[in-house]
């Protein structure tokens, strides 16, 4: 018999291997690392939205006291113009995080298995109505990406969508329109500020109606629906 026989080295190998099957478990998905990023990301840019909405408004504030001296004074004139190309830039920026951030939302959940579940909307006009208030900014899910509209009473909701030329449009159409066959979720307000009245919010959205300045960027279908409750 050799000197190994009785040797119990194997039981601690099979130890070590529970050990490192535990600490695998324990060790977070895919799924889970793209959700707790998506949050933190969506948290981020929430902050920094509210930073800039606060910037802005006061300075909107100040240059409505100074009123029309920044045309007469070149040094105010400057300090508009570079403003403005702040708030080009400030804009730009948060709609391309807001973007990564549902990105990042739907792929945690294809990652997982979570396939966009299909619904049948059935719901009456006084179902949505009781469902929904004027102003909610709503949401939907279509596979990696995101759509988005402003509900604005009656059953319906506002929002920029494929006219019927094949040319991005902002319409009004039928909560069941605006659905298809998709879960329809309420952006909650920490996520989607409304720094107007509700009745305001959808006035604003009735202004546009018909416009078809889309762009990917900074005129898409979230920064339509922000724009009226927010306007930014």
């Amino acid at each position: 018999m050799s000197d190994y026989d009785d040797y119990d080295a194997y039981d601690e190998y099979d130890e070590y291997d529970e050990e490192c099957e535990d600490s695998y478990d324990e060790e977070e998905s895919l799924s889970d690392i793209l959700e707790e990023s998506s949050r933190s990301w969506n948290e981020m840019f929430a902050e920094f939205r509210q930073e800039f909405a606060e910037l802005f408004e006061e300075y909107d504030e100040m240059s409505e006291e100074y009123g029309d001296l920044a045309e007469n004074d070149p040094e105010l004139m400057k300090e508009e113009i570079a403003m403005q190309n702040v708030k080009l830039f400030a804009g730009m920026l948060i709609n391309a995080g807001t973007s990564i951030g549902n990105f990042l939302s739907a792929s945690a959940k294809f990652s997982s298995g979570e396939l966009p579940a299909v619904h049948l909307h059935n719901e009456s006009e006084k179902q949505v109505e009781d469902t929904y208030k004027a102003g909610e900014h709503l949401r939907i899910e279509r596979g990696v990406y995101t759509h988005h509209g402003i509900y604005v009473g009656g059953g319906k909701v506002i929002h920029y969508s494929q006219g019927y030329d094949s040319v991005p449009e902002i319409r009004e159409v039928s909560f069941k329109e605006f659905a298809g066959i998709s879960k329809v979720d309420i952006v909650p307000e920490r996520d989607s500020p409304l720094r107007f009245s509700a009745d305001e919010a959808v006035k604003r959205a009735y202004s546009r109606l018909g416009e078809r300045n889309y762009n990917l960027v900074y005129n898409n279908c979230e920064n339509f629906v922000r724009w009226c409750r927010a306007g930014c």
